[in-house]
């Protein structure tokens, strides 16, 4: 099964926490269907916050064996054309979660995250935690 889900750093950083829970119970679901995917942001989101050298090679083995997205020119391209509607209706949002939501629709995947402003992206489909 392709990768059809992008979890944001916010759902992450709840799982490694607390992987016994409900949400935990949804991602290992979906870590064993292979059917989870990371970008670029989130990776550096989730390991700048590692506490100590062991926590961050935890961190970094288990992003790694997730679908990898790519932010080539045509994903800033659109990026910058998300953030410019955005602003023409007076809402501005960090440059961090404007690509991951474009790397998420343009890959046709949902996010997974605790983020609401992410409801304020058009065309973005979304699942909250």
């Amino acid at each position: 099964m392709p990768a059809e889900i992008l979890i944001d750093t916010s759902v992450w950083i709840d799982y490694f926490r607390k992987p016994e829970s409900e949400t935990g119970d949804k991602i290992i679901k979906h870590l064993k269907r292979g059917s989870l995917s990371t970008c670029g942001v989130v990776v550096f989101e989730v390991l700048q916050g590692a506490a100590n050298p062991e926590e961050f090679s935890f961190l970094e083995e288990n992003l790694k064996g997730l679908h990898f997205l790519e932010a080539n020119e045509e994903v800033f391209f659109e990026a910058g054309k998300v953030s410019y509607d955005l602003r023409k209706h007076g809402i501005t949002l960090p440059l961090s979660d404007i690509l991951i939501a474009t790397l998420t629709m343009s890959n046709h995947q949902t996010i997974w995250t605790k983020d609401q402003h992410f409801k304020k992206i058009k065309g973005l489909h979304h699942q909250f935690f």
